[in-house]
């Protein structure tokens, strides 16, 4: 029997004595929501379809140190090989199973934070999408499922805490549209999200991050080459995002999040051509990730090379805002998710008051 092999029985095992564990309540409420989704066509549920989407997110889920192998994987004879190998072969039960044990998060509080972003990005897809309407308005309805569900489990976030951490430990979030309606339009649909966490005894950080949304459409999606040249004077900030219309024939990914430096190299081979424009045909999936995985274990995760960090409110809304290079401007909304120990009382809109644009 292989270490994969030894690794899949102790699973088996650790699916059945999870029924015990003390999260049962919080894990219940989750699960049947997991399981309709891993086993739809939409969503998670497409992973089988698209295996390099997969692949990325497993692999960005187990390299990253938000992520905690079960105890009863903890045995050094079991390679983050197997559990990757895991993943991608029994996906459904790694979603089903371990991501939905606070157990498997540090801290486990970032359970509340993985979830709410899940179903954010399921019910904007199912909702939403199915209208296709511009890319504005379908990231304000984003952006808004965002905001309501990190309310909703506001709630476990603290039931999670109590059960170890008596500290003041809290999950919030302030948004602020920066633009007028004049210049919506040309800015186009981008948001800035900025990620400030304290976790434990560990220093107060922010990740900054800007996402260009982009509709996918007939399987594939334009691309500006000045907006990728744009996002790209500031390594590590610029994602772009793309939407896909919900079709219950079809296997429809949850909003995808692609770095803007993927397309470097046809930027750098079109700018012989004055070309501004390329077409993705978004079939593979190469480099993405689903949002709620990317923010959670990608920006929420101070060791990742995503976004960039910095260790002052101030410095990150000046890092973000400052990229105001044709043709993107300041991002025309802005997000800030608080989450962890004693984060710092921040006066946001104090420190984006002065980019935002008179009415």
């Amino acid at each position: 029997m292989d270490g994969f092999e030894i690794l899949s029985c102790i699973v088996l095992k650790l699916l059945i004595m999870e029924e015990n564990n003390e999260f049962d309540r919080l894990v219940n409420q989750v699960k049947p929501l997991v399981k309709s989704w891993t086993r739809n066509r939409s969503g998670f549920g497409s992973f089988q379809h698209y295996e390099e989407l997969l692949l990325h997110t497993a692999f960005l889920v187990i390299e990253s140190g938000i992520f905690v192998s079960p105890e009863s994987l903890s045995n050094p004879i079991f390679l983050k090989q197997d559990l990757l190998r895991l993943f991608i072969s029994n996906y459904r039960d790694f979603y089903e199973k371990i991501l939905t044990n606070p157990n498997t998060f540090q801290p486990r509080t970032i359970w509340a934070l993985f979830w709410a972003l899940s179903t954010a990005e399921h019910q904007f897809m199912f909702r939403f999408t199915q209208f296709w309407s511009n890319e504005e308005r379908l990231t304000g309805h984003f952006l808004s499922q965002i905001m309501e569900r990190l309310e909703d489990f506001g709630v476990h976030w603290r039931q999670l805490t109590e059960v170890t951490q008596p500290s003041l430990s809290e999950m919030r979030v302030y948004y602020a549209d920066t633009a007028n309606e004049s210049r919506e339009a040309f800015t186009g649909a981008d948001f800035g999200l900025i990620i400030q966490a304290r976790y434990e005894n560990q220093p107060e950080f922010f990740k900054v991050a800007r996402f260009q949304a982009k509709k996918v459409e007939g399987g594939s999606a334009g691309i500006n080459l000045e907006q990728v040249e744009a996002l790209l004077q500031h390594e590590g900030i610029g994602y772009f995002i793309f939407y896909h219309r919900f079709d219950i024939k079809e296997w429809i990914p949850a909003p995808i999040v692609k770095p803007a430096d993927f397309y470097q190299k046809q930027l750098e081979e079109l700018k012989i051509n004055k070309r501004k424009y390329i077409t993705d045909p978004m079939n593979g999936y190469e480099k993405c990730w689903d949002f709620a995985s990317f923010v959670t274990f990608g920006l929420a995760d101070p060791a990742s090379e995503y976004g960039v960090i910095e260790s002052r409110a101030d410095d990150a809304v000046s890092t973000l805002m400052a990229l105001d290079i044709s043709p993107l401007k300041k991002p025309s909304r802005v997000m800030i998710i608080s989450i962890g120990d004693n984060v710092s009382i921040v006066d946001w809109e104090q420190l984006l008051r002065e980019y935002m644009e008179p009415i």
